[in-house]
């Protein structure tokens, strides 16, 4: 099963989930980015749990399109990474991935692995 394909582009939010089986997960985490492995274990932080018999991992929460801060990095970004200018008066400028980047990544690559993924996105 298959559900969802891209955000909304208009929103400034969406909460989503994300349920893959549980080796496809740790597969999918290790062809990651290392800045990408990091925004899953920080902010996607997948549950295991049983669906149906199987080990399954389960994430589900809320992103903010606007105004989202930057994760904390030290490594090398990505090649799609962008300038982050941060707000009013601060100087530091730094890369950031958005999160909306970082989850489509995550998904893109659980897809190539196994099609059998539930993937639902609300745009408010």
């Amino acid at each position: 099963m298959k559900i969802r394909n891209g955000f909304v582009s208009n929103s400034s939010s969406s909460s989503f989930v994300v349920v893959c089986k549980e080796a496809v997960h740790k597969e999918a985490v290790k062809k990651l980015h290392p800045y990408y492995q990091q925004w899953v274990k920080e902010f996607l932080n997948p549950e295991k749990q049983t669906f149906a018999g199987e080990k399954v991992m389960v994430s589900a929460g809320y992103i903010c399109t606007e105004g989202e801060d930057p994760m904390q990095w030290d490594g090398e970004y990505p090649p799609e990474a962008e300038e982050f200018e941060g707000y009013g008066d601060e100087t530091a400028s730094t890369k950031y991935v958005s999160s909306t980047d970082c989850l489509d990544m995550y998904v893109s690559v659980i897809k190539k692995i196994d099609k059998d993924i539930i993937y639902q996105d609300i745009s408010c």
